[in-house]
This record gives C-alpha cells, sequence and structure tokens, in this order.
C-alpha cells in the first residue's frame, strides 16, 4: 500500500560548502511504500515547473485525500531555477502561493494564497468543521516583495489566525485573544480534538523571533474560542526551533529534532561545522497533564484527550465558549463554525453553541489528531530530493 504525507521541498543546509557556484538537481518526487519500505520515484501530474522550496508550512488530511504546502523560500540551495534568475546572492524568493497534492489521484495543483502575503515558516493544522474541514495557519514570516534578503524580515502576529476553507477555497482571518504568543517562525504543531468535537485545541510549541533567541514554552489555541492558553514555560533545554511535533493515539506530543538555543544556525553565512545538540532530538509532552515527560512508552496514557474544563463542561467536551469573545472575523468564517452540513466522509451534529450553550453530539471520526508526516500511524511521504552536483 502506498502512503503519502505532506512534506514537500526542502534545502541543502551546509552553506559553506554548497557555495553559489553550485547547483542542485532537477527536481523529483519520491514515495515511500509504507509494507515494502521500498522507496520509488513518481511523476504527479501538474507537477512539471514548480519550484522547491524551504520552510514551507505543510499538512496532511488523509480524511480529504489531500495534502498542502503553504508559501516557503526559494534559494539557489533549494532550486536550480534560483540560479538563472541572477537573484543577488544572499537574497531569496518568497512564495504567495500553496501546493495542493491530491494523494489519491497523485495530481498536485498550485494555487495563489492571496490576499495573504508571501511566507514562509508558520505552521498549519487541520480542523474537521465545514463540508470538507478547514486549515489552520499560525505564525512565520511574510513579505510585500517576492525578492528577500535573509534578515531583517517581519514576524506574523501570532493574534492574527488564517484559516482555508477546503471546499470553497477561500481565505478568511480571524483575531484570536487571551495569553497571546511572542511572534514567532519555525514553531512547531499538533492538533487534539474533544471526545465530542465541540473543540478543538491546537498546541504550539517552540520557535524563534529570527534573532539567535529561541523559545521553549508551549501555547493551545482553541477554538471555536479562539483563545489563546499558556500550557508551559519549558526549560532553556527545550528551547527548540526547525523542529516537529507529532500527536499520538495517547495523546502524547512527540517533539523531534529541529535547532536548539546554543547552536549555529547551518544557513549562515559564518557557519563552519555546525555544533551538536548536547540536549534530547525527542522531547514528550503529555497533553492531558500538560506536563513534560522523561520517557516514552506508546501505551502510556489516555486515547481519549481530557479537555481543559475552563471552556467545556466536562474533559469530555461540551465547549462552553461557541465563539470568539470579541466576535467572529466574518460572517463567512461564523457560518464555517456553526454549520449544520455533514462533513463529507463523517456524521456531524448541529454546532450552534452560545456564549453559555455548548454542542452536543459526535461529529464522527476524528480526523485532526494525525495529521503530520512522522507520527506513528504515519510515517510515509512524498518529497523532493535535492542532491548537491558541480
Amino acid at each position: 500500500m502506498l502512503l503519502t504525507s505532506s512534506r514537500y521541498g526542502g534545502t541543502y543546509s551546509d552553506y559553506g560548502l554548497f557555495n553559489a557556484s553550485r547547483r542542485v538537481s532537477k527536481n523529483e518526487w519520491w514515495a515511500l511504500d509504507n509494507d515494502s519500505g521500498d522507496w520509488a520515484t513518481i511523476t504527479p501530474g501538474g507537477s512539471e515547473g514548480l519550484l522547491r522550496a524551504d520552510s514551507m508550512a505543510s499538512v496532511n488530511v488523509p480524511a480529504q485525500g489531500l495534502a498542502f504546502s503553504i508559501g516557503g523560500l526559494v534559494t539557489n540551495r533549494t532550486d536550480s531555477a534560483h540560479k538563472d534568475w541572477n537573484i543577488t546572492d544572499g537574497n531569496m524568493l518568497v512564495l504567495k502561493s500553496m501546493l495542493i497534492y491530491n494523494t489519491r489521484k497523485h495530481e498536485v495543483e498550485n494555487v495563489t494564497i492571496s490576499p495573504l502575503p508571501a511566507q514562509w515558516g508558520g505552521v498549519v493544522e487541520y480542523v474537521p468543521i465545514g463540508k470538507k474541514g478547514v486549515l489552520v495557519l499560525i505564525g512565520g514570516f511574510e513579505s510585500e516583495n517576492a525578492i528577500t534578503a535573509m534578515t531583517g524580515n517581519r514576524l506574523k502576529d501570532m493574534k492574527e489566525i488564517h484559516l482555508y476553507d477546503i471546499h470553497k477555497r477561500e481565505w478568511h482571518t480571524q483575531i484570536a485573544q487571551g495569553s497571546i504568543p511572542n511572534n514567532r517562525a519555525f514553531a512547531c504543531a499538533s492538533v487534539a480534538s474533544a471526545p465530542d468535537n465541540s473543540s478543538y485545541n491546537i498546541f504550539v510549541h517552540g520557535g524563534t523571533d529570527g534573532s539567535p533567541t529561541s523559545y521553549s514554552d508551549t501555547y493551545v489555541l482553541s477554538l471555536p474560542s479562539f483563545e489563546w492558553i499558556k500550557a508551559d514555560s519549558g526549560s532553556d533545554t527545550q528551547s527548540r526551533l526547525g523542529h516537529n511535533c507529532h500527536m499520538t493515539t495517547r495523546h502524547k506530543i512527540l517533539i523531534i529534532g529541529g535547532r536548539g538555543r546554543d547552536q549555529e544556525i547551518p544557513i549562515a553565512g559564518n557557519w563552519g561545522w555546525g555544533a551538536c545538540d548536547k540536549y534530547s532530538m525527542i522531547n514528550v509532552f503529555d497533553t492531558n497533564t500538560m506536563s513534560w515527560q522523561d520517557f516514552w512508552d506508546p501505551n502510556d496514557g489516555s486515547t481519549k484527550f481530557k479537555v481543559n474544563k475552563g471552556g467545556c463542561r466536562s474533559e469530555d467536551g461540551g465547549a462552553t465558549v461557541g465563539k470568539p469573545k470579541s466576535g467572529w472575523g466574518s460572517e463567512a468564517i461564523k457560518m464555517l463554525f456553526e454549520s449544520i452540513e455533514p462533513l463529507d466522509g463523517a456524521p456531524k451534529a448541529n454546532l450552534t453553541p452560545t456564549d453559555t450553550q455548548g454542542a452536543h453530539g459526535d461529529r464522527g471520526v476524528n480526523h485532526a489528531v494525525r495529521g503530520k508526516v512522522g507520527t506513528v500511524e504515519l510515517i510515509s511521504m512524498v518529497v523532493i530530493a535535492a542532491a548537491i552536483v558541480a
């Protein structure tokens, strides 16, 4: 059985070796057969001419047979076309586009993200609301210009939450409130749903403000209230950027890889041979106890996510805050969250909660807890290979 996921692109990171005189190889799509463990190249329909980028926000949506990669950077270390454009060394092309990959038909589509600006380094998660679900895009850098320098860029505001209606192919923006995290890029995120699917909780861990500072804290964005909650401050040894978060069926988040605060940035011009991370490359955060664990047991923990009672009647859900305190950003967003239209592929209960009356009922299978490549359940992926050539 061939399974695919959302990972796309990448960069050759050794700046010292990979200088402007080098070229990466041609773009290739690779797929891993999850049963045999064999890799193979594939040629998805619509993939000709696509740019290979780095720092895209990506998510896999198995329920819809789709994967999404948003924004990204193109440099001479990601795509050979960069060299042909005579872009000044040290500058990069920022994408204002999104790739939509159909994992069932093996077709890819390149669409604009307008009215959003070109961007990179954000995180995106999927929540099963509306007819086909919604993408929730958070954080990262943004640029009004297609060509920009690698430093001095503007961080996106963490209180501005961008929503993509997969069915209508429309972008919306909702303003969040609460304990707003510091603006950041290159964080990681995972989502857990209330047992009755009356609320969705997006955990965001770590990231950087673009300086040598990286964060160790963890925040939760609760939907549909769009309330930020600080879950944990973390420790200096857990500060990380460029890492991945993976929610398991036991509602433990595995934080894997990335770079610590005291490590050099591999793409920096003065980078030599780098420094090894002297702390753990894998950390475990229990979303039910809101605490870190110093061990990983795949059989430990609850298969049911226990919701913070502050916004629900019980640990099982029954959300008591059905809309943002500041109001909906638009009528379209309101209709998305209050729609009674069944989600494609799953039954859906009436979701018309008020500030004091929570929604009840089961919206069917929880599609939101296994969205990223690298989870325990999903290991296969589609990638673009980057090889160095003289």
